[in-house]
């Protein structure tokens, strides 16, 4: 069941359908993703819900959540916001989010951009299934020994698509679709 309203999906859907033409970065919707973790209220439904952190020496328990949104950086509008479990996980949230995305905007004209908790493979070959864009950081420790291979500024890199990359791919069809094709450009 959606967090949002389906009226405030339906005003952002004919926000984008007027507005299609205003607010891009050559021809481009500028798409950020983020999310934060948020102190819910200390009541009992709220912890039943969320779930809650405590310390050993604490007189409360805190009922937290992690909150996730997709913003257009160019309206400075969020276009999906989602709560979650304190544990969620970053990519997760976003792939859902970017999914029912598709419906409103057009994702093969933009560019998502994310920190480093959003670069995993899962988030990369969904937003290349929508035949998107993306800039995201990556950790130190991200495509390691193909990132030895960099010799310039700015240049396309094969990254090898194996078992272990594709595992928190919860799609059968995506996954095999990648361990077929062995990689991505």
């Amino acid at each position: 069941e959606s967090p949002v309203p389906f009226s405030v999906k339906q005003d952002i859907r004919n926000v984008y359908k007027e507005l299609d033409h205003l607010h891009k970065y050559k021809g481009k919707t500028l798409l950020a993703a983020d999310t934060s973790i948020i102190t819910l209220s200390n009541h009992t439904t709220t912890k039943e819900k969320f779930g809650y952190k405590s310390k050993l020496d604490a007189k409360n328990i805190i009922p937290r959540a992690r909150i996730s949104c997709i913003t257009d950086t160019l309206t400075n509008m969020i276009v999906s916001a989602d709560i979650n479990v304190e544990a969620s996980s970053e990519p997760k949230m976003a792939i859902q989010q970017i999914d029912e995305l598709e419906n409103i905007i057009d994702l093969s004209n933009s560019i998502l951009m994310g920190d480093r908790g959003y670069d995993a493979v899962e988030m990369i070959v969904n937003i290349l299934e929508h035949n998107s864009y993306f800039i995201i950081r990556l950790k130190d420790s991200t495509f390691k020994k193909e990132r030895k291979n960099i010799t310039g500024d700015d240049e396309y890199l094969w990254i090898n698509m194996t078992k272990q990359r594709l595992k928190n791919v919860d799609n059968d069809e995506i996954r095999e679709k990648y361990l077929e094709e062995g990689g991505i450009r």
